[in-house]
């Protein structure tokens, strides 16, 4: 009785913690999905408004988080912690959570979310919640492009539509190279 009692403990720790690396894991993918959206400039854009619109936070907000080096994925995940403690999304409560994370790089977030008792299902559904904003974003940008409104084909990066073909050599377009003097 007391081994089936043991290895009935035994097993639901094992289930526990199979569960727990499956959230980590999934957290992890979704944060590296994340990063490699912002990879591209219109990328990038989208990654930005969707974190901006999931967690109604500013860009000077993600342009401080991204000068202490931290990718859009990592930056989900902290506003989405940061947001579950009191207060919300404050600087002390991500200082605090960057703090603890700091200290030991391969704490997980599962271990954070747990160090400071927030659900870690939500900090999850949350950045699950930017990706979809994220993809949502991407999908209108790509389906709905700016009218062309130069009569021909246009190619106008730098804001001055030209008529199609390549920009001129040394602006830095396609083919064109990089400014000279560069």
């Amino acid at each position: 009785m007391k081994n089936m009692l043991v290895l009935a403990l035994f097993l639901a720790f094992g289930l526990i913690a199979t569960d727990a690396l499956a959230q980590e894991t999934h957290l992890q993918d979704t944060i590296a999905a994340i990063d490699d959206e912002g990879i591209s400039f219109d990328g990038e854009i989208a990654v930005k408004d969707g974190i901006k619109q999931t967690f109604n936070v500013d860009d000077s907000t993600i342009k401080a988080l991204r000068k202490q080096g931290l990718g859009y994925g990592v930056i989900s995940a902290l506003l989405a912690m940061s947001e579950k403690m009191t207060g919300g999304i404050i600087d002390a409560n991500m200082e605090e959570i960057l703090s603890a994370h700091g200290d030991a790089r391969d704490k997980s977030f599962g271990y954070l979310a747990g160090h400071f008792k927030i659900d870690f299902d939500a900090v999850i559904g949350r950045v699950d919640q930017t990706e979809k904003a994220i993809r949502e974003l991407e999908q209108v940008r790509n389906v709905e492009p700016p009218k062309n409104t130069c009569g021909k084909s246009c190619y106008a990066p730098w804001g001055n539509a030209q008529e199609s073909g390549p920009p001129p050599a040394g602006t830095g377009g396609a083919g064109g190279g990089a400014p000279s003097g560069y």
